[in-house]
């Protein structure tokens, strides 16, 4: 005869405890995988975001270089929309090569030909007599100095560029302020007065307007409240000029390199005309009779 025990109800109540724990541990087990699974995405999409900003910073960097070196121009303006285009050299390009010059997508050059009272620019002898054979039209700039008298600096400038102007592009001043002379300018009445001296004995002298070249700074400070209806030549590298409107000439890139000049490691500006004017216009309008 066989005889059944029958289980107590702790022993039914223990069987109920492991069946639940039997039950739960896969879910657990399933929410810890879930976890580190989310926190791996959270570590990835970190390190993808830190990898993100290090590149675009290289990018950046890469960017500026390319910017500060030359190699990009920030300004590029259209042949089609400005086709009086030229440069301008200096005795830093070392002996320049007219006939080279006049086949790299220019019609006319500045001849950087002065400073104050007594500095000359070591190349402008060589350089305004041998473009004077060349193709190009040409000019020549004088480097204000705001300290000195007007009237000897346009002595001096006049003294280098000769009796004649004939067939050469109106004379410019250069009135781009340095940075001490930013900081240490003088009276901005008495500055004027200077640049009227120096423009009125020029004019006066060869019968022509003097083009004031001037920046953001140099504008604001001098040209917009006394010269604002004289010829204006803007300095603006990094986009097109917003500060003046009404501009003659647009020097747009200072730091172009190109065959045509002895120290290939210097470099040298780019100018523009006002938009859709050719050279021709240019020559006709703006050479001295």
């Amino acid at each position: 005869m066989l005889f059944h025990r029958n289980k107590s109800a702790s022993e039914d109540d223990d069987d109920l405890v492991y069946d639940s724990e039997e039950i739960d541990s896969p879910d657990e087990d399933f929410d810890n995988e879930d976890l580190l699974k989310r926190q791996r995405r959270r570590k990835r999409r970190k390190f993808l975001f830190k990898l993100c900003v290090v590149c675009l910073a290289v990018i950046a960097l890469n960017y500026f270089v390319l910017v500060a070196t030359g190699v990009v121009a920030l300004n590029q303006p259209k042949k089609r929309d400005y086709p009086a285009r030229g440069a301008v050299v200096s005795d830093s390009l070392g002996e320049v090569q007219w006939g080279t010059l006049a086949t790299l997508n220019m019609s006319y050059v500045y001849i950087q030909a002065s400073r104050g009272v007594s500095y000359e620019d070591k190349s402008f002898h060589q350089n305004w007599s041998r473009s004077s054979d060349s193709e190009l039209m040409t000019g020549a700039v004088h480097d204000f100095d705001f300290k000195k008298d007007g009237k000897a600096q346009a002595e001096h400038f006049c003294e280098l560029i000769g009796e004649d102007l004939s067939g050469r592009l109106y004379p410019a001043l250069d009135l781009t302020m340095s940075f001490w002379e930013k900081i240490f300018d003088d009276d901005p009445v008495e500055v004027c007065r200077r640049i009227s001296d120096f423009t009125e004995f020029v004019s006066e002298k060869y019968g022509c307007q003097v083009i004031l070249v001037c920046d953001k700074s140099s504008y604001e400070r001098y040209i917009a409240s006394d010269f604002a209806d004289g010829l204006i030549w803007v300095k603006s590298t990094t986009k097109e000029p917003e500060f003046c409107s009404e501009w003659l000439i647009w020097e747009y890139f200072d730091k172009e390199k190109s065959a045509g000049y002895e120290n290939q490691k210097e470099s040298y500006s780019l100018l523009v005309a006002k938009k859709s004017m050719t050279p021709d216009e240019l020559g006709e309008e703006y050479t001295v009779k």
